[in-house]
């Protein structure tokens, strides 16, 4: 996935980069009069996001997708357990202790 600019010329968009013959693209439309207004936090992660960008800090759409439900599956299993035991039940734990063999772990 690539984020390219561009402008309206003759009724077609013309891009400042290259995009070979066929690319499906997506044109997100930006109204004069819209800002995007955000708290001093926010600002502070959007700047240093570019600077990783700039500095070629960067991983796949798909990579960062993972890592966005991988925070998603992580945040579901907290609120579980906010609420519930993690601790396993005393007759399980008695089982697994006893099929652990004694030998010495290398």
């Amino acid at each position: 996935m690539k984020i390219v600019s561009g402008k309206v010329v003759g009724g077609r968009v013309v891009v400042d980069a290259y995009l070979p013959e066929g690319v499906d693209v997506t044109v997100l439309v930006m109204d004069g009069e819209e800002t995007l207004e955000v708290d001093a936090e926010l600002e502070a992660v959007l700047l240093e996001s570019i600077a990783q960008g700039q500095r070629g800090e960067t991983i796949s759409a798909e990579a960062s997708l993972d890592e966005m439900r991988d925070c998603e599956v992580t945040a579901r299993l907290n609120e579980v357990y906010a609420t519930e035991s993690s601790t396993l039940d005393p007759v399980l734990q008695s089982i697994q202790a006893r099929s652990i063999s004694n030998d010495k772990w290398k």
